[in-house]
């Protein structure tokens, strides 16, 4: 690291063991080096603005690191939307945004990822960590927040359960190779967490959509016990179908559910007793 640079460096972390007690400085350097430095190698030691924009930067990771934000799972997923933010796409975010936009977009991220942290529900931000691959541009986060929370937040419309229905079936093994769906978890009305029954521990999310468009996000935390709604319809099973208020779902290949869910937004959902594919019925 150039002189400059690190005397900046030094600078952001100079108060660090003081302000936090848990302050950890081969902690920080071990998360933290990588960043640095590819954001260094795009800025100018004698240029004003790159100074203090490596220094913003610098404080910002000292701040984050210091009050436990950073945060990265043991299979790689970012724990919050500020860890991703400060670890993985700033560094380059900042070095492709135009010279006086680029402090604005790192006070940008820094107040969408401690809004997410303080204010949400953990769960929430740890979908918001799972869709953040999704975004490599350097344009302004605030908008894609904004898409990616929309579709998840706003309730669906009560289904007639009229059919006719389409399935889809969703394979859950891509996200996780050992995994059995088992229960299901309904934190949002269009986020669906999956249980592996192998491992209680292991979640799978779904985000449910109409017009099947419904898909796998990624791997989930479920916080307390499991909750979805109770069916308001007589579902009647048979072989590879159901039976919703009088219409049939096919369900091809499931054979006899392991388990279901009816969910009032006109999705019916059921897993097998030995395979990893989630079948969703829609109706509208």
């Amino acid at each position: 690291m150039k002189p400059v640079f690190k005397a900046l460096l030094r600078e952001a972390q100079a108060g660090a063991p003081r302000r936090f007690a848990r302050w950890d400085a081969a902690t920080f350097d071990a998360r933290c080096a990588a960043p640095l430095a590819q954001l260094e190698r795009n800025l100018k030691e004698t240029s004003d603005d790159d100074r203090r924009l490596f220094a913003s930067y610098a404080r910002a990771l000292v701040e984050a690191s210091g009050r436990g934000w950073l945060v990265q799972q043991e299979d790689g997923a970012w724990g919050n939307l500020l860890s991703w933010g400060l670890l993985t796409h700033a560094p380059r975010a900042l070095a492709w945004a135009p010279g006086p936009e680029r402090l604005e977009r790192l006070r940008e991220l820094w107040c969408l990822g401690e809004g997410l942290l303080l204010e949400e529900p953990a769960w929430l931000n740890r979908y918001v960590a799972t869709r953040a691959g999704e975004f490599w541009r350097s344009d302004p986060l605030a908008p894609w927040l904004e898409e990616v929370l929309t579709p998840v937040l706003r309730p669906l419309p009560d289904a007639r359960w009229t059919g006719p229905f389409t399935t889809i079936c969703l394979d859950l093994s891509e996200e996780a190779s050992e995994l059995l769906p088992g229960a299901f978890h309904l934190p949002t009305p269009t986020l669906l967490y999956v249980q592996n029954r192998l491992d209680a521990s292991e979640w799978v999310s779904i985000l449910l959509q109409p017009g099947g468009k419904s898909e796998v996000v990624g791997a989930a935390t479920v916080e307390g016990a499991p909750c979805h709604p109770a069916p308001r319809l007589p579902v009647r099973w048979s072989e590879d179908q159901a039976e919703v208020g009088g219409a049939v779902a096919a369900m091809p290949l499931l054979g006899l559910p392991e388990r279901w869910l009816l969910h009032p937004g006109g999705f019916l959902i059921a897993t097998a007793e030995d395979s990893q594919r989630l079948w969703i019925a829609e109706s509208p």
